[in-house]
């Protein structure tokens, strides 16, 4: 299973044999899964995947740019 870091930060998930895996924001990691946070890493290819790029500040599906002013 092909797993990519949503998050804002480094972020770890354990394979079944109990070895951590890390994956910096962005980052696809592959292995046999035990128990995933699905708030912190989203299955290669899913819509969660590829709108949650931490690195796509504003959008527009590439990395950089400036999220818009919030009120």
């Amino acid at each position: 299973m092909k797993l990519v870091n949503i998050s804002n930060g480094p972020r770890g998930a354990y394979l079944k044999g109990g070895t951590l895996v890390m994956a910096e924001a962005g980052e696809t990691i592959e292995g046999d899964f035990d128990d995933v946070n699905d708030e912190w890493f989203a299955k290669d290819g899913t819509k969660a995947a590829k709108a949650a790029d931490p690195l796509d500040h504003d959008g527009d599906g590439k990395k950089g740019g400036v999220a818009p002013a919030k009120d």
